[in-house]
């Protein structure tokens, strides 16, 4: 493996932590302080890590803003299930990865695995940015005039 290969290995396990952080500060913004600190002793890494608990913590909310309530298990579902995609995908870019080391793939192989991932993320990338803009339509309305 060449050192382009190795950076693109770095930025796609960067692009998950960034991708993952960002559910979790969804899961943070949805949780009243009291049910986080609840949340973050009674959960396990596992469980915190992949939101196996998080629908059935949080609550529907309705937003004084946005004048219509926000459902926030619905939300969480959808990210168990997208950062579970995520995972998995990204433990198959790396047994690829350890694959093509072994000479047992080819470079095209790999660079493909490699770009479908990275689609992949931008995929969810999208689906998280609408999925933000529909429940907080009047804030970005607001927001962004035109």
């Amino acid at each position: 493996m060449n050192a382009n290969q190795i950076f693109g290995l770095i930025f796609s396990a960067a692009a998950l932590l960034i991708i993952r952080g960002y559910m979790g500060a969804e899961l943070y913004l949805c949780l009243s302080k009291k049910a986080r600190k609840a949340y973050k002793k009674e959960v396990s890494f596992i469980d915190w890590w992949f939101f196996q608990s998080a629908p059935q913590r949080v609550q529907d909310k309705y937003s004084k803003h946005e004048k219509k309530t926000i459902q926030y298990p619905e939300i969480m579902a959808f990210y168990r299930v997208l950062n579970a995609l995520l995972h998995l995908m990204f433990a198959v870019e790396l047994m690829v990865a350890a694959a093509f080391a072994l000479d047992w793939l080819t470079g095209t192989v790999y660079n493909a695995v490699c770009q479908l991932y990275l689609c992949m993320c931008a995929l969810i990338l999208v689906l998280i940015a609408i999925i933000n803009f529909t429940t907080n339509r009047r804030y970005y309305r607001s927001r962004y005039k035109h």
